[in-house]
């Protein structure tokens, strides 16, 4: 889950265990920021895994900043 704000929001990068690039964008247009959730990978398998997270020098909506901020990581299964 991440905070999604008005302006000056970043663009982060997530990957899990080296796999396929998920694009994390904060930004939105709406009148109140909230929190969003996103799913970055499903059917991995039980134990380890590596999650990592690169803030990107990409920018949506030309904003001009690149904050990010990251609450939480959610994990689910049997």
């Amino acid at each position: 889950r991440y905070w999604r704000v008005k302006g000056g929001s970043g663009v982060t990068e997530v990957t899990v265990d080296k796999g396929n690039t998920t694009h994390l964008d904060a930004y939105t247009d709406a009148v109140f920021d909230y929190v969003d959730t996103k799913t970055i990978s499903d059917n991995l398998s039980p134990g380890e895994h590596l999650v990592e997270i690169r803030l990107s020098d990409k920018v949506s909506h030309n904003n001009t900043g690149n904050f990010f901020q990251l609450h939480e990581i959610l994990s689910a299964g049997d």
